[in-house]
């Protein structure tokens, strides 16, 4: 229409960016970026990619060229399954997990706790709300309910990214104070 777009701030829009997560098994393109799943081939194998969208409608997706999956967690076996109601240990892999459906389940519950004295309030007009793309997950923590979450409260998928053979050095490594 070549009509300038400006923001709220006064700045003006040259261009968009459209992000969509494409997964890297079977290709299947999902505009929701807040699925950790694939909702056609049911893996954890969602990477985010840019869009554009061309004149006839056509999405048009930009990937690198010479782009190489990381193999990073594939190469230590997963552990076995502990037994128990609240295990943290057992890694999620599949969206129909029992544990994953369980952690969804207490997520909006919470949320919709806390949404109750908002009076339906959309996200975008709630003074509190903080984007997805925003939280960082610096340490996975647990939930309450038996099961590692992130930052935004979902439920960690197959975190088995370490070497098990690596020794952990816990506590003060400092060298010690000689006395004569």
């Amino acid at each position: 229409m070549g009509i300038n777009l400006i923001t709220p701030d006064g700045v003006a829009v040259r261009q968009l960016r459209t992000w969509v997560l494409r997964c890297h098994a079977c290709f299947h393109l999902t505009g929701d970026m807040n699925k950790q799943f694939c909702s056609e081939c049911g893996h954890a194998t969602l990477k985010r990619c840019s869009v554009t969208t061309a004149a006839n409608g056509r999405l048009q997706v930009h990937l690198k060229s010479n782009y190489q999956h990381n193999l990073r967690g594939t190469i230590y076996s997963m552990p076995k399954p502990r037994g128990g109601r609240h295990t943290t240990r057992d890694v999620i892999t599949r969206e129909d997990d029992r544990a994953y459906s369980r952690a969804i389940g207490q997520k909006l519950r919470a949320d919709a706790k806390s949404n109750v004295g908002l009076g339906g309030a959309s996200a975008l007009e709630d003074p509190d709300y903080v984007p997805d793309l925003l939280l960082e997950n610096p340490l996975a923590h647990s939930n309450g309910f038996g099961v590692a979450t992130d930052a935004r409260g979902m439920p960690m998928v197959a975190r088995n990214r370490r070497n098990p053979n690596v020794v952990r050095h816990t506590g003060n490594r400092k060298k010690k104070k000689q006395t004569i």
